[in-house]
């Protein structure tokens, strides 16, 4: 045999070995369809498992597809019944983990079906609360025959527990033209739910409204709502509420009004396009049950995209309409814009 074959022989032998190295270190999941994944197991949530490649970045794939799994990374399993498993190494044969460490110790395998996330953060097994938000702005600057400088601003704030969820939000717009003010206006509202499962929950939310230039001196609303999570990821997650409040507006010159109103939210998003594209639609409304014609509906659509480490970039339109606005103020007002903020 000469040198040149014999290297030729030694260097794919070497590279064979590499590979399979590189193999036996990986996580290790066969699917029903005859396909084989490598990577790291990184979380396990809502029945979807989810895997870090080379090839494609981070995949998802449905529990019910997996037919076997074989793990070398370190993990904390947490079943559906709240238990906690620590486990080294995972395995899944015929659709059930199996655990070493289990069998030893009397127990045995469990139903793959059981398994409720992998690595659950603290607050997911009822430590503490996880905290995240977002504080954005949009500044406009025009200036020619006539000189506008614009503000709008967003801050919210939500700290979600296993059982509840705490939540708050500040936005608002300011704008002079001339150097004279022409549009102020702020609304606060804080929101807490409860979860019922991981679909149902109940809440209480507190609202408060101001906008000078709009006859709006306060609108104010208090009340318990029922929401409903619909999770289609990667398509879309949607979180309606409807529910009854009591609302009072006071006006700057137009008569006071108190009355029972019929409130609701949807707020939508989606990463279809890929993790680093998020699409969302946001509304909140108040039916005046007094008056039937009289409704606010707030509506807000847009998508955001990172910029630098946690700045991200977003463009938006909004619609804000009033049926019960007066004479000098428009029903509809359509607002476009492109923030910038940092999301924690």
């Amino acid at each position: 045999m000469s040198r040149r074959r014999t290297g030729i022989i030694a260097a794919l032998a070497t590279f064979w070995l590499a590979v399979n190295a590189v193999a036996q270190e990986m996580d290790r999941v066969e699917l029903k369809n005859g396909s084989t994944v490598y990577g790291e197991v990184v979380d396990a949530e809502n029945g979807t498992l989810s895997v870090k490649t080379d090839f494609a970045g981070t995949i998802q794939v449905r529990l019910d597809q997996i037919a076997s799994m074989y793990t070398e990374t370190p993990m904390v399993l947490q079943m559906a019944d709240g238990s906690i498993i620590e486990a080294r190494p995972l395995a899944v044969e015929d659709e059930r983990l199996v655990l070493p460490e289990a069998i030893e110790e009397g127990g045995g395998s469990y139903a793959l079906s059981q398994l409720l996330r992998v690595n659950p953060e603290p607050w997911e097994t009822g430590e503490g609360y996880r905290w995240n938000g977002l504080a954005s702005g949009a500044l406009s600057a025009q200036r020619g025959n006539t000189e506008t400088n614009e503000l709008d601003y967003n801050v919210e704030s939500r700290w979600t527990g296993l059982d509840d969820r705490y939540s708050t939000r500040v936005y608002g717009q300011v704008r002079d033209v001339n150097g004279t003010r022409r549009a102020e206006n702020v609304t606060f509202t804080s929101k807490y739910d409860r979860f019922l499962d991981n679909d149902w929950y109940w809440g209480m939310s507190a609202s408060a409204e101001r906008d000078q230039f709009s006859n709006i001196d306060l609108r104010a609303y208090v009340g318990p709502y029922l929401g409903k999570k619909f999770d289609r990821t990667p398509f879309f997650i949607l979180e309606t509420e409807l529910g009854l409040s009591y609302v009072s507006e006071q006006f700057t010159s137009s008569p006071d009004e108190e009355y029972p109103g019929a409130v609701w939210t949807l707020d939508a998003t989606s990463r279809y396009f890929g993790d680093d594209l998020r699409v969302y639609v946001r509304q909140n409304g108040i039916w005046d049950l007094d008056d039937r014609s009289d409704v606010v509906i707030n509506s807000t659509a847009g998508m955001s995209f990172p910029l630098i480490a946690d700045i991200e970039g977003s463009a938006e339109v909004s619609w804000e309409y009033d049926s019960g606005a007066v004479a000098t103020v428009e029903e509809l007002n359509q607002i476009y814009r492109f923030r910038i903020g940092y999301r924690w």
